[in-house]
């Protein structure tokens, strides 16, 4: 006993395990499972505990200055749109995120809701980052690409937009731009109705940031 209250007074005022705690041995011995971590929330209806948002991978594209970072507007094609469903099941197949609204019950989301001004909760939560994702310049075009790997990628959206300008205005030979994320967004959401929470379905969608670097243009002697 006298071991555990050291250990809760020490995590008590510094918000870190000491290096002496074997709890997590015992855990593992004692095959005892890690809890999610949770948040309170309040609201007129009182307090709720929700889990807090599983943590996304860093993409594979690298780390990007967020000040040079910009939303890039996708318009999607019919085909492009089945290549994103397709995709969105293989994800959720292979376990890289479930369609369960971050394990909350109703309770919980309709608490989330109310805090939320009603914004509409999505059963894979904020967003899913894709496994592999480029950006191929084909002709005038910038078209996203997205697969499971580099080997077998499919396009998800053609980008018209880089922030508040259309590609069509940009001058390429003086900006550079890199595809910096690609995140699956959408899908089943559950909102407030009439008789409490109600789900409803949604297809599948990509939003993409766009990383952007000025290049210095040599003048022709």
């Amino acid at each position: 006993m006298l071991y555990f209250t050291i250990c809760n007074f020490f995590y008590y005022f510094t918000k870190h395990q000491p290096w002496f705690d074997i709890s997590p041995k015992l855990a593992k011995w004692l095959h005892i499972q890690e809890h999610p971590q949770e948040t309170q929330v309040n609201s007129r209806m009182g307090s709720t505990v929700v889990p807090e948002a599983r943590p996304n991978n860093i993409a594979a594209n690298g780390l990007f200055d967020d000040s040079h970072l910009l939303p890039a507007k996708l318009e999607v094609t019919t085909s492009e749109q089945q290549n994103i469903d397709r995709l969105a099941a293989q994800m959720q197949r292979e376990g890289l995120f479930r369609s369960d609204y971050d394990g909350m019950d109703d309770r919980k989301i309709y608490e989330l809701l109310k805090v939320n001004d009603g914004k509409p909760i999505f059963a894979i939560g904020k967003d899913v980052l894709m496994p592999y994702f480029e950006m191929r310049r084909q002709g005038l075009s910038l078209v996203v690409y997205c697969g499971m790997n580099q080997a077998e990628v499919f396009p998800v959206g053609e980008i018209k937009r880089v922030g508040l300008q259309s590609v069509e205005s940009l001058d390429l030979s003086r900006v550079k731009l890199y595809l910096a994320s690609v995140t699956l967004v959408g899908g089943p959401y559950k909102q407030i109705g009439r008789a409490g929470v109600i789900e409803a379905p949604q297809a599948y969608t990509v939003r993409a940031t766009v990383a952007y670097k000025k290049t210095s243009v040599m003048a022709l002697s």
